[in-house]
């Protein structure tokens, strides 16, 4: 029986001592071979787009881009393209962020090179890298953040300019007397503002405001 060709890996890692140890454990794999070693995400996805590997073992913390970011580029022009994300800390949200750019999964660099190399080939062969008692729990983040994100653009719809003006000066600890200075209106003015701020936001003071204004991202 003809022996199948290796699948061909492209490693993206900033740590050279991983890198060289990945390439020396799998002299020894008949089914896997690095083909190529990148240190940054640009390096990574300029490599990958060249040869064309089969798997690209990507480092969730880049000099340059985050791991999901080097992927999210790369799946745009290779969608195929199987990602496995190494990290030391996979969160939840770092792991919601690769698998949402397109990654099949994470692999913790304490796991050691042999569950790595099976991590690749199960990438390789389609598998999903996501343990199962983590799926409900990202779920359960993914169905956050849609939430957050349609309160945030409710809000952000329903705050006028000025609204958001005023907002973002509480945010700053500004008192009454200090927004009216800044913006160069009456106070009267600036307490009507806040109290139109207030209600908008559902919130019964001006800490309170600033609290949910920053939970859903309206002070960036």
């Amino acid at each position: 029986m003809e022996r199948a060709e290796p699948k061909r890996v492209v490693v993206v890692d900033d740590d050279h001592l991983l890198a060289d140890a990945l390439v020396l454990a799998w002299e020894r794999e008949d089914d896997l071979a690095i083909v190529g070693l990148a240190y940054t995400g640009a390096e990574g996805v300029a490599l990958a787009r060249r040869e064309r590997p089969d798997v690209v073992l990507m480092d969730h913390h880049l000099p340059d881009v985050s791991g999901a970011e080097a992927t999210a580029a790369l799946h745009a022009e290779l969608p195929d393209l199987a990602v496995v994300i190494m990290t030391i800390d996979p969160t939840d949200e770092a792991l919601l962020a690769a698998i949402e750019a397109g990654a099949s999964g994470f692999i913790a660099k304490s796991d050691g090179l042999r569950p790595v190399a099976e991590a690749v080939r199960r990438a390789a062969n389609g598998e999903m890298l996501i343990p199962a008692a983590r799926i409900s729990q990202l779920l359960a983040l993914a169905q956050d953040r849609r939430r957050r994100e349609a309160a945030r653009q409710t809000f952000v719809e329903q705050l006028t300019a000025r609204e958001a003006e005023i907002l973002r000066l509480m945010a700053q600890g500004l008192d009454t007397k200090g927004m009216s200075e800044r913006l160069v209106v009456n106070q009267t003015t600036v307490r009507t503002h806040v109290a139109a701020v207030l209600a908008k936001l559902g919130a019964h003071s001006r800490l309170a405001a600033v609290v949910k204004a920053g939970e859903f991202g309206l002070l960036q």
